[in-house]
């Protein structure tokens, strides 16, 4: 089970209900309303609103995988095999590259591997 934590609404078209000017609107608040981008919404020859309609559309898209860790709250266990994979990566990933280096190399008495070190951290 999994909880969407975060969602984003996005308004188009907004306009301010107060009737225009020359209706008997407030200019203060007309200005004010104006100075934000929000003009009056139409109206017919009386002054009343065209319309009360508005139209919601929803969109969904697929999220990567790291905007899945973010965006939803999994239960613990999800997290717990991520990280614990990411820790058996970096582990195997540092024992790779000592290898790579301890057969190219030219000492007599290579390094050994402190793989107890990279545990602990």
């Amino acid at each position: 089970l999994k909880t969407l934590v975060s969602a984003d609404m996005i308004y188009n078209n907004l306009c301010t209900t107060v009737k225009p000017e020359e209706f008997g609107g407030n200019a203060a608040i007309l200005t004010s309303m104006s100075n934000y981008g929000y003009e009056p919404c139409p109206v017919d020859i009386k002054g009343n609103l065209k319309d009360y309609d508005y139209r919601l559309e929803f969109e969904f898209y697929a999220l990567n995988w790291a905007e899945l860790l973010n965006k939803f709250e999994f239960q613990a266990i999800v997290y717990i095999m991520f990280f614990t994979l990411v820790g058996l990566m970096s582990v195997m990933n540092a024992a790779l590259i000592w290898g790579v280096n301890r057969l190219l190399t030219k000492l007599r008495h290579p390094p050994a591997f402190h793989a107890m070190t990279l545990v602990t951290i």
